[in-house]
């Protein structure tokens, strides 16, 4: 299902579809505020992955107009489409008004861009995100640490949602990356991941990198890092690329 066109973002939708009008660094401003809507109601996990995947699509079909607030409309249709997918309770927790609030609109607006939404997507939304290939590349592992390195290796992945470079890369290949980095700081070691030699997820694992030593240059990066922090009361410290790749 990840490499069915159909399910797949551009990987230039910004320059093409777009035509400039949304830069990099306002979608990872976008993202960053989805970030925080989902984590104010305590959403199913995954619900964030599938809701920027959502965003993706949307964005490399339809061009948006209307500048910060229609990104907030659509990042709050997002959301709120995504939670619905991944917990039949979340109107429990919430609900378009909540979305409206979030975004400064009307509740008819959420329900229309929530429409709008998911018909630009043909009504495809159950495609394979980061989050969902971390939990299954896991699923059977006996390493010692493993609760870690999946809890490290979700929340680098949950990080590279902020970096558009990401989107050209496979969901697989994101999570596959953010386990190798996971394995390489929780146990000291690295080996291939779901068929994937090292070498192929070079560019992947560069660009997560890359975020670690540019968190203040990237909106939504420091916030990530104090939420893992907070919620793990762990600190962590990536080794050099180069050793990374030595271990290999």
């Amino acid at each position: 299902m990840e490499t069915d066109p159909t399910e797949r973002p551009s990987e230039d939708y910004l320059s093409s579809t777009q035509a400039g009008s949304m830069m990099m660094i306002d979608r990872a401003d976008l993202v960053k505020k989805m970030h925080h809507f989902s984590g104010c109601y305590d959403l199913a996990p995954g619900a964030l992955h599938r809701a920027v995947s959502y965003v993706d699509r949307f964005l490399s079909v339809k061009k948006i107009n209307g500048g910060e607030r229609q990104r907030l409309l659509l990042g709050a249709a997002a959301v709120f489409a995504a939670a619905k997918y991944e917990d039949r309770n979340t109107s429990r927790k919430i609900d378009a008004d909540y979305a409206a609030m979030y975004a400064g609109c009307t509740r008819r607006e959420v329900l229309d861009a929530e429409r709008e939404l998911v018909a630009a997507l043909g009504y495809r939304l159950s495609g394979p995100t980061a989050y969902t290939f971390v939990d299954h590349l896991m699923r059977h592992s006996q390493e010692k640490r493993a609760a870690l390195v999946r809890a490290l290796a979700h929340h680098l992945a949950d990080m590279a949602l902020l970096d558009y470079r990401c989107v050209a890369f496979l969901p697989s290949a994101v999570a596959a990356s953010a386990i190798v980095m996971a394995r390489a700081l929780c146990c000291c070691f690295v080996t291939p991941v779901a068929g994937y030699a090292i070498e192929d997820l070079m560019e992947c694992i560069e660009a997560i990198y890359d975020m670690h030593e540019n968190l203040q240059a990237w909106p939504g990066c420091a916030q990530m890092m104090a939420d893992w922090e907070l919620t793990t009361r762990l600190r962590y410290r990536l080794p050099p690329l180069s050793m990374l790749i030595s271990m290999h």
